[in-house]
């Protein structure tokens, strides 16, 4: 069966690349003679400063670039820091045009405002420039479209390169599922098997019912000694709230954006489109997100990544939502890891429509930067196909689709569902006008109040749509 979404981005890829071939493409000759080592030279003895975030990802940049110091000359000095922290001080640097930082972490939710603001310098003026471009790079072939289109792409222009991809799917304990006593109760409650990967929010919420004990109850035929939950959310005053809700809302038909979806093309997302999520879609998924609560640890309120990650790490739950750069550490099974669970899951999709956005931080070289040539050139050389293929081994998730099937994964779990997710086209490309950081912010606030019974559900996301709706008309 023809996968009618990746024969559309090839066409896309296809016909940008002839539209802008003077500038992307290099003649044979060129590419005989263009070397890293030669490019940097002028660049020599410079220190780059990058901003990252310490989950895996930056943990393996930060080894690579001890080697690309090698070839270069050029170091490169890091600084690691919650997203929160670190938007604050990257935004800090950019609005007073201080130059410490040359290359940053950009979340997806402020790629707009970077871009509105001409905080960026755009990638697009050095894959220009025959002297810096590796003529084997080709970031319309190399990268996820939609994670491109997602991250780093603004009215057909790339300003960033990408730095990860993490899109949303599920763990389960697979070694809970195995237990013959659960499978027979299951069965005898509900009338159907116990899935091990719910296809249906309609089974998810059966699982997560089942699967809530209290200490004393048994799990496995053994008494718990600590309460069990089926699964975990967050919904405290921060970014995670936003990525949890943007999972149900895409995984139940709807979408941030009117036009999300789209695969970068000559015209790209369009800043001004209308705000989607206060849709039929997003009531129904908001409703039953909340419905989840009677099975989440009681601390929900307060809850970012790191409060469901620990959960899991530590045995608590039977399945929650996850990204590529936690599952690294999950299947770790040393001290420092997480060996109450490592080797005891499986991966699936999000249920309902399995549709998830193409998630990713992108990198971004500041336009105060007092190194841009030299930082393209290091994360030009991160994003090339042999480091990229290097850098999935050591617990990137890497942006690029040959490193997720490469054989060396074809046993590894995330792999797998990654692969799935690319295949069978269910990645969205989500729009990132200016003022999404605001419209943010109103919409977690409103998610808190919802969960607290301060608003219904429609009331949450009306209301916060009507504010976004505002913002994005007064900036026009």
């Amino acid at each position: 069966m023809v996968n009618i979404k990746r024969l559309v981005a090839e066409c896309l890829r296809a016909a940008v690349a002839l539209a802008a071939s003077a500038g992307l493409i290099a003649g044979s000759a060129q590419a005989e003679t263009w070397s890293l080592a030669e490019a940097a030279k002028p660049y020599a003895g410079a220190t780059l400063h990058c901003m990252g975030d310490g989950y895996a990802p930056a943990l393996a940049y930060q080894k690579l670039s001890e080697e690309f110091t090698q070839i270069t000359g050029i170091k490169v000095e890091w600084e690691t820091a919650d997203l929160a922290v670190m938007n604050q001080k990257m935004l800090a640097d950019a609005m007073n045009n201080t130059g410490i930082y040359d290359c940053d972490e950009v979340t997806s939710v402020d790629v707009g405002l970077w871009i509105a603001r001409d905080f960026v310098k755009p990638v697009q003026d050095f894959l220009d420039d025959p002297k810096l471009r590796d003529p084997d790079f080709d970031p319309y072939k190399q990268f996820i479209p939609e994670t491109l289109a997602f991250s780093s792409m603004e009215n057909g222009k790339i300003y960033g390169l990408p730095y990860h991809f993490i899109p949303r799917f599920m763990v389960v304990r697979k070694d809970i599922h195995e237990c013959t006593s659960e499978q027979a109760a299951f069965k005898e409650k509900y009338k159907y098997d116990l899935p091990l990967k719910p296809e249906t929010w309609e089974q998810f919420r059966d699982v997560a019912e089942f699967f809530t004990r209290k200490a004393g109850d048994n799990l496995c035929d053994k008494a718990l000694t600590e309460d069990f939950y089926g699964t975990a959310v967050s919904l405290k005053r921060y970014l995670a709230t936003q990525y949890d809700f943007e999972m149900f809302l895409n995984a139940f038909g709807g979408l941030m954006f009117k036009g999300d979806g789209r695969l970068p093309s000559a015209e790209g997302f369009k800043s001004g489109e209308d705000i989607a999520f206060d849709s039929p879609e997003g009531i129904k998924g908001l409703e039953y997100w909340l419905s989840l609560l009677k099975f989440v640890p009681p601390g929900y309120l307060e809850y970012t990544w790191d409060n469901t990650y620990s959960d899991m790490c530590k045995g608590k739950l039977y399945t929650y939502p996850t990204w590529g750069d936690t599952t690294p550490f999950l299947e770790d099974s040393s001290d420092q890891g997480c060996p109450a669970v490592a080797g005891k899951m499986a991966y699936y999709p999000v249920p309902g429509t399995h549709q998830t956005g193409a998630e990713g931080q992108t990198w971004f070289i500041p336009a105060s930067s007092k190194n841009p040539e030299a930082a393209f050139l290091f994360l030009q050389w991160l994003a090339s196909k042999d480091v990229a293929l290097r850098c999935q081994g050591m617990g990137c998730t890497s942006p690029q689709r040959d490193p997720w099937f490469d054989k060396a994964y074809d046993s590894e779990g995330r792999a797998q569902v990654t692969r799935e997710i690319i295949d069978k086209g269910y990645l969205i490309a989500r729009a990132h006008p200016p003022g999404l950081s605001k419209i943010s912010t109103i919409l977690i606030d409103n998610l808190q109040a919802a969960a607290r019974g301060e608003m219904t559900a429609e009331q949450a996301l009306k209301d916060a749509a009507d504010k976004g709706r505002k913002l994005m008309s007064s900036s026009q």
